[in-house]
């Protein structure tokens, strides 16, 4: 009988474990584990300059929308400044970092013309307006020609509206008006001005009580607007060029906001009425 198995051990080599050789030799299982490595290290190289990439522009974003935010805050109110009510000074340090200004009570001037019918009313204590009347306690500019005719006792040009006669407009000042608009006009104005000042790293805002005929009140009640300000300007963050009879007021801002190594610069140039 013919024994069918004769060459099974042939056939098969490796059914025995003891006599199998089949496998990886030390070396190749090391060159295998040291290309995972490389392979497993570029991989999370990569993924993390990936993750680094959107922290850095999401940190970019943050802060380009944060210094926005603030210059539209800025911009709003700057473009509503009683004309020629406006001061940059140095607050803190020796550049300059505080902008100051009167502002223009916007909605109180939406029931009036702003002009009085009152050729020459200088000596008197009373105006009537073209085509309607202001509260009493309304504080009005007359003839503004600088910040310190604004903000000072001496040359005062705001007034306080006492009381109002409803059938003749007219409307009594608080006491006699020391010069006159060439143009007849007047603005109602805010209780308070406005002051924005870099201190610390940030940019805050504070308000200022407004004195008919006497000197503005002490600033305070300071609100954050955006924090990590730097400067991008050796000579300050605000400047201020008066207005001319061929051009309009303009205050320019220059700041930047550095945060985890990313720096982001603003600059904002903004226009203002200077025709009092």
């Amino acid at each position: 009988m013919t024994n069918t198995n004769k060459n099974t051990h042939r056939d098969f080599p490796c059914l025995s474990l003891a006599s199998c050789s089949c496998g990886f030799t030390m070396l190749e299982l090391i060159i295998v584990i040291v290309i995972l490595g490389i392979l497993g290290s570029m991989g999370a190289e990569f993924i993390s300059q990936a993750f680094k990439g959107f922290k850095d522009t999401g940190n970019r974003i943050e802060m380009y929308e944060e210094g926005r935010l603030a210059l539209t805050r800025l911009e709003r109110e700057l473009q509503g400044a009683v004309p020629n009510a406006v001061d940059v000074s140095s607050v803190e340090s020796g550049n300059s970092n505080a902008l100051s200004f009167g502002v223009i009570n916007e909605s109180a001037m939406a029931g009036v013309s702003g002009r009085y019918e009152e050729e020459h009313p200088s000596g008197q204590a009373v105006i009537k307006d073209i085509s309607g009347m202001l509260a009493a306690q309304a504080i009005v500019s007359i003839y503004n020609t600088s910040w310190d005719a604004f903000a000072t006792a001496a040359g005062n040009s705001l007034y306080r509206v006492t009381s109002v006669d409803g059938t003749t407009r007219v409307m009594t000042l608080n006491r006699a008006i020391d010069r006159v608009s060439p143009y007849q006009r007047y603005f109602v104005v805010r209780p308070q001005a406005v002051r924005f000042v870099v201190s610390g790293g940030r940019i805050f805002r504070e308000t200022a009580t407004v004195n008919p005929g006497g000197a503005l009140g002490a600033f305070a009640g300071r609100f954050p607007l955006v924090d990590h300000v730097v400067p991008s300007d050796p000579d300050g963050y605000f400047f201020y060029l008066p207005g001319t009879s061929t051009r309009s007021s303009l205050v320019v801002v220059h700041f930047a906001i550095d945060r985890d190594g990313e720096v982001v610069n603003f600059h904002k140039e903004i226009k203002i009425r200077n025709v009092p």
